[in-house]
C-alpha cells in the first residue's frame, strides 16, 4: 500500500500541477489494498479440461478422473480515491496456468461526481470487464455465489475486456432508477475464436491482458491471443438498465466489436462478433434471483474465403439463499454453438458456503454437465460427454 501511494504520489499528473498541486494530489490520495487466495481440492473429470487444451467443459480435467488439491488462483486489487472525484482499480491475478503466472486484469480509472438531484453521472477509461455475466460482482470480477461460474460469465472473462471508454448517464428516484451505458472500445478483435473452434466452457480462469487463450490441441498446444487490434476500428455496446423496489432490475445490451471479418496481423484473424444480453436480478428477504441469457453470433472471412458463421446462446438461472454466515446457490444453464464446433448442452451447480469470518470462506460444490459437440467428432472422441466435478474449496481474504 505503502508503494502504491508512493507510486500515485510521484505520477504525471501531480508533477504537472507543480508543486502546491503536487502537495494538495498527496494529501487527497487513499489507497486501499484487497485480495484472496483460492484453493480446493477436487474430484476432476476423466475428460481434458480445456486449460489443459481439451474439449471437455470444466477448465480442469485429465485422461482419468482423480482427487488432487489445486491452488486455483489469487488476486490483490488495489483502489485508488483520487481528487476531482476520480478513482482507480488495479487488479492483478495470479494463475499457473496463465501464458505468466501474474498479469493485470483490469487497469481502469472511473469518474462519478456528486449527483445533480436525481441525476448522475459515472464514466470509466482504461481496461475493464463489460456489464455482462451478472453472477460475478465480486472482488476480481468473482462470482459470491459459486466457485464455478457459468458459461455465459466463463466466456466473458476469457475472451472479453473493454479497453476503451465507458459513461452512463442515470436518473433515480428513491429506489427505482433507469440507466443507460454506451462503450467505444479496441483491442478485442479475436474475440468469438474460442466459441467457434471448442465451443462453450464452465470455470475457465479471466484472461490476463497480456495473456493468451489456450485452444484445443493440434499437432502441438495452439493458443491465441484476445486483447489485439487487427482492423484499427473501434466496437461499441449499449444499453439500459432500469430497476423498480417491487419489480427488481432488468438490463438489455447490445454488443458488435464491429470487426472487419477479412483482417488479419501476424497471423491472427479478426472475428466480427455481435450479440444481444438480457438479465434478470431480484432480492426479496433472504432470497435472490439472477437470470440472464446472451445470443448472437461470429464470423471470419480468412483471405476472403467465407464468411464462416457460428452462432451461439447460452442462459442461467441461478437461485440463491442467504443466512447469517451461510450462502447457498443453484444454477441451471442451457448452452449450444453452430458451425464447425456445433453443439448444445446443459449444466447444474449447487454450492454451499459458509463465511464464519470476514477472511475466511469455505465452499462446497458439484458441477453436472451434459453436452454433445461436433468438435469432439471432428477431434476422433464421442459426441456426447457427460462432466461432473465436485469440489471443497476455502477462500482466505485480506
Amino acid at each position: 500500500m505503502a508503494l502504491l501511494r508512493t507510486l500515485a504520489r510521484t505520477s504525471l499528473v501531480p508533477i504537472l500541477l507543480g508543486p502546491y498541486g503536487a502537495a494538495a494530489w498527496a494529501q487527497d490520495v487513499d489507497v486501499d489494498l484487497h485480495g484472496y487466495a483460492q484453493a480446493a481440492l477436487v474430484r476432476t473429470p476423466g475428460d481434458l479440461g480445456t486449460a489443459d487444451g481439451g474439449y471437455g467443459k470444466l477448465a480442469q480435467g485429465g485422461a482419468r478422473a482423480q482427487v488432487e488439491p489445486q491452488f486455483a488462483t489469487g488476486l490483490i486489487e488495489a483502489t485508488a480515491d483520487l481528487p476531482w472525484d476520480l478513482g482507480a482499480l488495479i487488479d492483478v491475478q495470479y494463475g499457473l496456468k496463465q501464458k505468466s503466472p501474474v498479469d493485470l486484469t483490469t487497469a481502469a480509472l472511473h469518474w462519478q461526481p456528486p449527483p445533480d438531484g436525481a441525476w448522475r453521472w459515472s464514466a470509466k477509461l482504461g481496461a475493464f470487464f463489460p456489464p455482462f455475466g451478472l453472477e460475478n460482482r465480486d472482488i476480481g470480477w468473482s462470482s459470491p455465489w459459486t466457485l464455478t461460474p457459468s458459461t455465459l460469465a466463463s466466456w466473458v472473462g476469457e475472451e472479453l475486456r473493454t479497453v476503451g471508454g465507458e459513461g452512463t448517464v442515470a436518473w433515480v428516484n428513491g429506489e427505482n432508477s433507469l440507466a443507460l451505458t454506451a462503450a467505444v472500445y479496441g483491442w478485442n478483435d479475436p474475440a468469438g475464436v474460442v466459441l467457434a473452434t471448442r465451443g462453450w466452457d464452465l470455470g475457465q480462469q479471466p484472461t490476463g491482458l497480456f495473456g493468451h487463450v489456450r485452444l484445443p490441441d493440434g499437432p502441438a498446444p495452439q493458443y491465441t491471443p484476445e486483447f489485439k487490434e487487427i482492423d484499427d476500428a473501434p466496437g461499441w455496446y449499449a444499453g439500459l438498465a432500469g430497476q423498480n423496489a417491487a419489480l427488481g432490475r432488468l438490463q438489455i445490451y447490445r454488443y458488435d466489436n464491429e470487426v472487419d471479418p477479412t483482417a488479419e496481423r501476424q497471423e491472427v484473424y479478426a472475428w466480427h462478433t455481435r450479440f444481444w444480453d438480457a438479465a434478470y436480478t431480484k432480492g426479496w428477504g433472504p432470497f435472490y434471483v439472477i437470470a440472464e441469457g446472451i445470443a448472437g453470433d461470429t464470423r471470419i472471412s480468412p483471405d476472403g474465403d467465407g464468411p464462416y458463421v457460428t452462432d451461439f446462446h447460452s442462459a442461467y438461472l441461478l437461485g440463491g439463499w442467504t443466512r447469517d454466515a451461510w450462502r447457498a446457490a443453484l444454477r441451471l444453464e442451457q448452452f449450444g454453438t453452430g458451425g464447425y464446433a456445433a453443439e448444445h448442452g446443459r449444466s447444474l451447480t449447487a454450492t454451499l458456503n459458509w463465511q464464519p469470518e470476514d477472511w475466511l470462506r469455505l465452499s462446497a460444490e458439484v458441477v453436472a454437465v451434459a453436452s454433445t459437440s461436433q468438435a469432439r467428432v471432428e477431434a476422433g472422441l464421442s459426441a456426447r460427454a457427460t462432466d461432473v466435478e465436485p469440489q471443497l474449496g476455502v477462500r482466505l481474504s485480506f
